[in-house]
């Protein structure tokens, strides 16, 4: 018998009617003698039907290229914030901003200081030897990245909702 991939192979060509008549001869033989390659079949012509049921061509309807057709005419929406939207993303980037230093400025997130434990052989105890190891973690590192990202946020809404319209404005009024 050949590998169950060229088996599979063969009976996709089968069930397709790709095979000439010799080698059909030939697979209706092997599934006479092999009850698991006759259920190997009865999957591919399973699959082979679904496949068949999925692929039904979709109709579009009546008046699709008048809905296209529409379409195309209507104005091209801007897809950048509105200024309004900007500023109030741009006011709860510094509310957040300010709340946060206030945090850590305080103190608050000082005593958030412990060792994160990675002990990986417990995972895998009787085929490797692995030391553990612990990671230092401080909650004033993460609250200080999410600051920086929380800036960087804030100065690309600045760029985007006021600075780049007012220059877009200003070049516009001097042409």
């Amino acid at each position: 018998m050949t590998p169950h991939n060229d088996w599979n192979d063969r009976l996709i060509r089968y069930v397709s009617g790709e095979l000439n008549e010799a080698e059909a001869a030939g697979v209706e033989r092997e599934l006479q003698r092999s009850p698991e390659l006759q259920k190997q079949l009865d999957h591919v012509k399973e699959i082979d039907r679904f496949l068949q049921l999925q692929s039904k061509p979709a109709h579009p309807s009546k008046s699709f290229t008048e809905k296209v057709m529409h379409g195309i005419t209507l104005p091209v929406r801007n897809s950048a914030l509105s200024p309004k939207t900007g500023l109030f993303l741009l006011l709860g980037v510094l509310v957040i901003t300010t709340v946060a230093v206030l945090s850590l400025r305080n103190g608050l997130f000082d005593a958030m200081e412990f060792p994160i434990s990675l002990n990986l052989q417990s995972m895998y105890p009787e085929k490797l030897s692995i030391p553990s190891f612990s990671l230092p973690f401080s909650g004033k590192w993460l609250v200080s990245l999410f600051l920086i990202l929380n800036i960087a946020v804030g100065f690309i809404l600045l760029d985007r909702t006021i600075l780049k319209p007012y220059f877009q404005r200003r070049a516009e009024a001097s042409h």
